[in-house]
């Protein structure tokens, strides 16, 4: 067949000259491509002044609303504050010497992000005039010149610009920042980014080049999966470069499993609900965080994150919060190796199994070949995000969420001012980190009226949100309801959520998790909200203190405590180690520690014969019981009493304080 009609110097294209190469490894299929040119703010006529006005970030290619597949994350979270605040100062002079090193960008045609193109094109090379021409259909042409007998590395790119997308990779900050300098960044004031840069001028004498690395791919067999591979070249790019945050390495890694069933559940909320406020959504998950939970939490409007999702998938699958029996509150964290048999109990189906996964060197499981990742896809989808999905958006406390960030939604659409509605668009259903950028660059001193006014914007919405919510449980206050959220958005709470609905599977002999959900979810839902609140503010902080791994289980024992039935977890016979069991025993141990402070007594110096009379042991015992039930009470829950002696139980954990004399 005949190749299609080359014209390397077509109209309309940018036409820029460079240096060729290629990264070529062994047994891969797939080889990058590069071009190695610059960009240049001079000549406003030349295809390098041309290059340079399509340097754009992912957010100038992709609505953040068009995002189906977090496989099309790439690196949205650019930072107006650090541009402004950092880098255009120091192209302006605030060092005696400036120089910014190569900006990396993709070549991806237009449209295939999204799924708008399914094709991406393959090389068609001729020899004409000379040359060694390369045409990616009507893409972009590689024109390279003779050296010798031999093609050299000198050549031409021309992009045509109308059907190609050049996405910066790596150098987001410096390619805006030079952009801004030379006039053509593209803010305005009606955009919401232009706040950051109010006050601030290019430079007319900003005479300046920039060096720029184009890369595109090639394949065997025509087959690229360019998000994929650029996904992964991003991760090796970065990875010696600026700290990515846990949930952005989470949603950028593409071999270990955890990582991979987290991007698919992203995915598949995109997919489903977008940023609808009124279900489970983007608008709730914090996809586009960007710093590591340990530092900050997402906004308000934000229940979970990435790290949570990703920790409690892994703990479903591959056991690696494995504790030790229902007596112990310590995380065991076990490796890959013995949780594979959980995970090929669930994966158990010739498309995808535990044959089709392997443990690599550095003990994380990690899929065998590439190829398996779409059927992998497939089953996640029918095993997981179901479980996933319907937990974070059918629980009823949940649910009251969703009903105050509709309000919000509904205020935003009938009442809000232009930039609260500016706010709400770009910073909380924006998906660009923005939220982030803001808080960022509070931390600056900035005259800015603009940009103050965004900031007050997210302030008072966020106040809202907490006012509307609190509205929707009138019997309790602003602070224990905000105390509520505060405990089910955490790492803690929700991997003891799932910790319960194993233990609620297993206990309750059910084939799998998917079978298990419903019923656990029917159970949660037993209580009413503002059971959970009064649950979660007085219960709670009577049984667990601070987030560490060692309150997880604790946090699987108190959901499970209060949605058993008839006993099925703890009764009598196991009292002391339940929940119940534990804010009584805390509670006599603290009324015993108050009499020997009043007796003026030494515990290092009394033995057995010095304990109170039984008297007062059994006082001690009955306003232990009373404290535990006006607790478990206020949540309508009834308390564990049948068939528990809480006097001698009472004189048991009196007597287990006093240290033994061998």
């Amino acid at each position: 067949m005949e190749p299609p009609s080359i014209d390397p110097i077509r109209r309309n294209t940018i036409d820029i000259y460079g240096l060729i190469g290629k990264f070529e490894l062994q047994e891969k299929p797939v080889r990058v491509r590069y071009f190695s040119a610059k960009a240049s703010s001079w000549e406003r006529s030349s295809g390098e002044f041309a290059l340079l006005e399509e340097l754009k970030p992912m957010r100038e290619r992709v609505a953040p609303k068009e995002l189906k597949d977090l496989s099309s994350l790439l690196q949205r979270d650019l930072s107006d504050a650090r541009v402004a605040m950092e880098l255009i100062p120091y192209l302006k002079g605030s060092s005696d010497i400036a120089f910014f090193p190569a900006i990396l960008a993709i070549l991806i045609p237009t449209g295939f992000i999204t799924g708008q193109s399914s094709s991406y094109p393959s090389p068609q090379k001729v020899i004409r005039d000379n040359r060694e021409i390369t045409q990616y259909a009507d893409n972009w042409t590689l024109t390279a010149y003779p050296a010798g007998s031999l093609y050299g590395p000198l050549g031409m790119l021309s992009i045509d610009p109308s059907r190609t997308d050049i996405v910066v990779l790596d150098g987001q900050h410096r390619a805006n920042a030079f952009r801004f300098m030379s006039g053509v960044f593209g803010n305005d004031d009606t955009d919401i980014h232009s706040a950051f840069y109010q006050g601030l001028e290019g430079s007319t004498s900003f005479n300046a080049e920039l060096p720029v690395t184009l890369v595109w791919f090639e394949s065997d067999n025509g087959l690229i999966e360019p998000t994929l591979i650029s996904r992964r070249l991003f991760v090796d790019v970065n990875n010696s470069a600026r700290k990515v945050s846990k949930s952005r390495n989470i949603l950028l890694n593409d071999k270990e499993l955890p990582s991979l069933m987290t991007r698919f559940f992203y995915s598949g909320i995109a997919q489903k609900a977008s940023f609808q406020a009124n279900v489970f959504s983007l608008l709730h998950s914090a996809f586009d965080i960007d710093t590591d939970v340990a530092k900050r939490s997402g906004n308000i409007f934000t229940l979970t994150n990435p790290e949570i999702v990703e920790y409690v998938a892994s703990w479903l699958l591959f056991d690696y919060g494995n504790y030790s029996g229902l007596g112990t509150y310590r995380v065991q964290r076990e490796g890959a190796r013995s949780g594979m048999i959980q995970f090929t109990r669930e994966f158990c189906e010739p498309i995808f199994n535990g044959s089709h996964v392997e443990i690599d060197q550095d003990e994380k499981v990690v899929i065998k070949t590439t190829d398996k990742i779409s059927d992998f896809v497939i089953e996640f989808n029918r095993k997981l995000f179901p479980i996933l999905y319907n937990i974070f958006n059918e629980f009823n406390l949940f649910r009251q969420h969703y009903v105050a960030c509709q309000k919000i939604s509904e205020w935003r659409n009938t009442s809000a001012s232009p930039t609260e509605r500016d706010v709400w668009d770009s910073v909380f259903c924006g998906g660009e980190g923005l939220y982030y950028t803001l808080l960022y660059s509070k931390e600056e001193p900035v005259n800015n009226q603009m940009l103050s006014d965004l900031q007050s914007a997210v302030e008072s919405i966020e106040a809202r949100l907490v006012r509307e919510r609190a509205s929707l449980f009138p019997d309790c206050s602003q602070a224990d309801v905000e105390q509520a959220f505060d405990s089910v958005r955490s790492k803690a709470f929700q991997v003891g959520l799932f910790m319960a609905l194993e233990k609620f599977r297993s206990d309750n002999t059910i084939d799998n998790l998917l079978s298990a959900c419903d019923e656990f979810l029917q159970r949660l839902n037993q209580l009413q909200p503002i059971d959970w609140i009064y649950i979660l503010t007085k219960i709670k902080p009577a049984l667990i203190s601070g987030v560490d791994p060692k309150s997880w289980p604790a946090y699987q024992k108190l959901i499970l405590r209060v949605i058993q039935s008839e006993g099925e977890f703890y009764n009598a016979g196991n009292f002391l180690i339940s929940p119940d069991g534990k804010i009584f025993s805390e509670a006599v141990d603290e009324r015993f520690h108050s009499w020997l402070t009043t007796e003026e007594k030494d515990i290092a110096e009394i033995t057995r014969d010095d304990i109170p009379n039984q008297d007062l042991v059994i006082s001690w015992a009955q306003s232990a019981k009373e404290y535990v039930g006006n607790l478990f009470n206020q949540a309508n829950l009834t308390p564990i009493e049948i068939g528990v002696d809480y006097e001698r139980l009472a004189r048991k954990i009196v007597e287990q304080c006093i240290p033994s004399r061998n």
